[in-house]
């Protein structure tokens, strides 16, 4: 019987994947699945010729948007599996899932979306500081805490909780990215941490291979800044075991 073949979806600058999941092809090989780095821009690439398709560093998606989002529609037309599913990914490519979610109970910082928008100091002259800003455009508060503290990660694989992390900006910053130039660890969850954020993940409907699950601890409680679910990073390599179980969850979706 020939293995199946699991296709892990990335960018054109990272074709052998990111550092991170350096071992989930080798993982997945080893339990019996031909797993290989895709493009997935590629136009020579037939992807019916795949079993699963699992998005993973594809992170030039948000540049090129309308392309993803075709390319989407027409695995979707093929019939070709994807994981996350594609109503899941459609729903998360937009920010005003936070919205969504909030209507369902969860807590997130104050947050309104619009389009085409002016921004500028409240004090300015002569058009100092202002911006005009195309498209739909988010505006949130900003959340001290993640400058004080840090942000959480919290990673769960089936819906299930697997491991953390704890991310912290540069000083004199408040972004968290590694590239510019934040820092994580991976760290122990608490009990609250964990149960709000698996709160989180129950209210999103769909077929949910991984999650990633992005918190401030804040006075008012838990507050969720980010719900990745398209192609997050993962902090595989800093929690033994990581990798196999997310290669496990893929297997999972393979029919015996």
């Amino acid at each position: 019987m020939p293995r199946a073949s699991i296709a892990l979806a990335t960018s054109e600058k990272w074709p052998a994947l990111s550092p991170d999941d350096a071992q989930l092809a080798p993982q997945l090989n080893t339990l019996g699945f031909d797993a290989t780095p895709v493009i997935w821009s590629d136009p020579s690439i037939d992807w019916r010729r795949f079993d699963l398709v699992i998005l993973r560093s594809c992170w030039d998606y948000h540049l090129r948007s309308a392309e993803f989002a075709a390319w989407i529609d027409r695995l979707e037309g093929s019939r070709v599996r994807m994981f996350n599913p594609p109503q899941v990914v459609r729903w998360n490519t937009h920010k005003s899932y936070l919205l969504d979610l909030a209507s369902k109970g969860i807590r997130i910082p104050k947050t309104q979306i619009a389009r085409d928008v002016i921004v500028k100091p409240a004090i300015s002259a002569s058009a100092h500081q202002t911006h005009f800003m195309r498209g739909d455009v988010i505006v949130q508060e900003f959340v001290r805490e993640i400058v004080d503290d840090g942000e959480w990660s919290l990673v769960f694989f089936d819906r299930r909780f697997s491991h953390a992390a704890k991310k912290k900006p540069a000083a004199g910053d408040f972004r968290v990215q590694e590239e510019l130039g934040g820092s994580s660890t991976p760290m122990k969850a608490s009990r609250q941490l964990i149960e709000e954020a698996q709160r989180i993940v129950d209210k999103v409907e769909g077929d949910l291979l991984y999650a990633r699950v992005d918190v401030v601890e804040r006075e008012a409680g838990v507050t969720l800044m980010e719900l990745e679910l398209i192609e997050p990073w993962l902090f595989l390599l800093g929690e033994d075991g990581a990798t196999r179980r997310f290669a496990e969850a893929i297997a999972r979706r393979i029919a015996p």
